[in-house]
């Protein structure tokens, strides 16, 4: 019933490959198929060849025809660094992109994460919602502190050292020390 195969391959002007499907020739039809086994992949760059957008498909046997079947978004700072990591899957009664979860991060000047935030999709409201926080100290280029938050729309930022004393809203400005903040003690060296 197959007899032969041939691969679809595409490149940007960088040399950088955009697209990959391998299909399988069906003597009954007289057609190319796509090999259910076999995925169909899209990829994208941004101008400094970082990859922005990975598209991963599945062949449908009935419709004859890709479906989405899982996404990656990806972008970056002025230096490269990943500030975004979107991912999707593809709903097949909606035909729509959902989302799945997504990072958002931060750097220093010295290119060291200060910041990870995480997100879960809401199916409902069709929105990301932030899950959790983790925010990374540094001093002399040596990480002194991670920390996981866990958001909270009503959470009390005001931070205090273990006499009581009040000592800001901002972690970055503090000595070394243990802190409570939001009836969590956290430490900086």
């Amino acid at each position: 019933m197959y007899g032969g195969a041939k691969v679809e391959t595409a490149y940007d002007d960088n040399g950088k490959i955009t697209l990959y499907a391998r299909y399988e020739w069906n003597s009954a039809t007289g057609e190319w198929e796509g090999i259910s086994w076999e995925n169909k992949y899209e990829y994208a760059y941004d101008e400094n060849g970082n990859r922005t957008l990975y598209v991963n498909y599945n062949w449908n046997s009935e419709t004859k025809e890709w479906e989405g079947n899982y996404k990656q978004e990806y972008a970056y700072d002025e230096n490269g660094y990943r500030t975004l990591s979107a991912n999707y899957n593809w709903n097949s009664e909606t035909k729509e992109w959902e989302g799945d979860y997504k990072f958002e991060y931060a750097y220093d000047e010295n290119g060291d994460r200060t910041l990870r935030v995480y997100y879960s999709w809401n199916s409902e409201t069709k929105e990301w919602e932030k899950e959790t926080t983790t925010n990374y100290y540094y001093k002399s280029l040596n990480a002194t502190a991670v920390e996981n938050v866990v958001a909270d729309k009503n959470a009390d930022l005001r931070i205090y050292d273990l006499r009581g004393r009040y000592c800001g809203t901002e972690r970055t400005s503090l000595s070394r020390g243990i802190y409570i903040q939001n009836g969590q003690k956290f430490v900086v060296k």
